[in-house]
């Protein structure tokens, strides 16, 4: 696709959901305008520019199957919060520096406080999922069946940090292992936002799995195409360092194929590099080159689309909407950003 028609298709996505997201936004603020210093903290994160991927497509999710928007808009501000207490964690984790473009959490308030914050947001999105029953009267089960999908993705969550710590400390992984993390670490609650519109907008079963279909493999390519742009973006578009997975010793799918592929002397290159805070600008760049040479970057692109095209097979299931044609756009738009 050309660059004019990248740029077309996404100004005609954004005025397409433009109105989904500013009541996502209203409800976000609603649960985190508490008066006390959390709340702040939490606001801080979410009000810097974050793309509300995760509660877009839940309210795509329950309109592409007939359902009513309104009684889904906490459960899409609670998995914002969610995904919120996540990244708040992992720049501990990572001892970053920027999010978004700022200061995250715990350099401005410190590691003991970002990690109340982040406890906060967890029972933020927990009361948000719950206030759904002042809206589903006489259906507490759903709201019940929604809790347990999001203490399950959570577990997921959890369970795709911990294989990247520990694949990250060894300094080798599988393509297998870091597709495992991606589904999990990232791809959770993208899935859990599709079938959780799905059970709100009263979904028949066949069209609650082609929408959890549809976001396990949106969830794997949104993480594919993070981990591209992160070696070949520009650091103000980004919101962060390029190359900061290098130096944080991340293991993603592109460093996998590359140790699998390259010379030994590119590989004692990237171990020497890789996971050193210290390196300097133009030995993370060297690795950014091998990773070029090697055709790493690459693969990791085509084996992006080839997750958002599976994705998109998944809707054919699905009545014709327009809901139905976002999540098709979404699809696309998700490995050819550039943020």
């Amino acid at each position: 696709m050309s660059k004019n028609s990248l740029t077309r298709l996404f100004n005609s996505f954004y005025q397409d959901v433009s109105e989904y997201l500013l009541i996502v936004e209203n409800e976000i603020n609603r649960f985190i305008s508490d008066d006390c210093e959390l709340a702040k903290m939490c606001a801080y994160t979410l009000n810097a520019g974050g793309k509300r991927i995760r509660p877009l497509l839940l309210l795509l999710a329950c309109e592409a199957v007939n359902g009513n928007i309104k009684n889904a808009l906490s459960v899409s501000a609670a998995v914002e919060l969610a995904h919120t207490m996540g990244l708040i964690q992992d720049d501990i984790f990572d001892n970053a520096e920027t999010r978004r473009g700022k200061k995250p959490v715990h350099i401005v308030w410190g590691i003991h406080n970002a990690i109340l914050a982040s406890d906060f947001l967890f029972l933020k999105s927990v009361e948000a999922v719950t206030s759904l029953a002042n809206l589903l009267k006489g259906k507490e089960q759903q709201v019940i069946e929604i809790l347990n999908l999001f203490v399950k993705a959570g577990l997921k969550a959890i369970e795709g940090e911990y294989l990247d710590l520990i694949i990250s400390q060894r300094k080798i992984a599988s393509i297998e292992e870091c597709l495992e993390v991606a589904r999990k670490k990232t791809g959770a609650f993208i899935k859990v936002s599709l079938e959780a519109g799905a059970i709100i907008g009263n979904a028949a079963q066949t069209e609650r799995e082609a929408l959890s279909e549809y976001g396990d493999s949106i969830g794997v390519a949104y993480q594919l195409a993070d981990d591209i742009l992160g070696l070949t973006s520009l650091s103000q578009t980004l919101g962060k360092e390029i190359g900061s997975d290098i130096r944080n010793g991340k293991i993603t799918v592109i460093i996998a194929h590359c140790l699998n592929t390259c010379s030994e002397s590119q590989k004692r290159a990237i171990l020497r590099t890789l996971g050193n805070r210290e390196a300097e600008k133009v030995e993370v760049e060297e690795i950014i080159e091998i990773l070029k040479e090697c055709g790493s970057i690459d693969y990791a692109y085509g084996l992006a689309r080839n997750y958002a095209s599976e994705a998109k097979k998944k809707l054919e299931t699905l009545p014709q909407t327009r809901a139905k044609q976002i999540l098709g756009q979404m699809a696309e738009l998700i490995v050819s950003r550039q943020w």
